[in-house]
């Protein structure tokens, strides 16, 4: 491959050569779940072309969570399409965040439970904004799409 232009380059390379090494760990109730680079490319690419219709070359994507595997998968996926990643600030009040979607033309938010009571508060006022919840069946149905081909 060439030289890498974004992240999903390196992520590309990375797991081509190592498939199966840890690419990240999180520890939950003392226990540690690790997920591969051959997991995270599948999930990134299963999230991707699932959203591939929504999210075009150039959109502005917000991502509000907590430090989380779906945060960087997120992340990743908004790399893939050639999207813009808008990370905001998990201590931002629902008044600067308001501000900076509509500074920043976000078009969807990545959000996880702990803080989608903010986007609700404040979504009436935005008129395109698409909130997609981590922790909710749908996004985790979106992880394990397996058609890969890019719509």
């Amino acid at each position: 491959m060439d030289e890498p232009v974004n992240i999903f380059d390196i992520l590309i390379n990375t797991s081509g050569k190592y498939p199966d090494k840890v690419f990240m760990q999180i520890k939950d109730n003392g226990l540690y779940t690790k997920y591969t680079y051959k997991q995270i490319h599948s999930m990134v690419l299963s999230l991707g072309n699932s959203l591939s219709n929504k999210i075009k070359k150039g959109d502005k994507v917000a991502i509000l969570s907590e430090n989380s595997p779906e945060w960087i998968i997120s992340y990743l996926t908004i790399s893939y399409l050639g999207a813009v990643a808008v990370p905001l600030d998990t201590n931002i009040d629902e008044g600067k965040l308001l501000t900076l979607f509509k500074d920043s033309d976000a078009k969807i938010i990545f959000v996880s439970k702990i803080f989608e009571q903010k986007i609700i508060k404040i979504k009436h006022k935005l008129k395109s904004l698409t909130s997609l919840c981590f922790d909710n069946d749908y996004f985790k149905k979106l992880l394990k799409n397996k058609n890969y081909e890019k719509n």
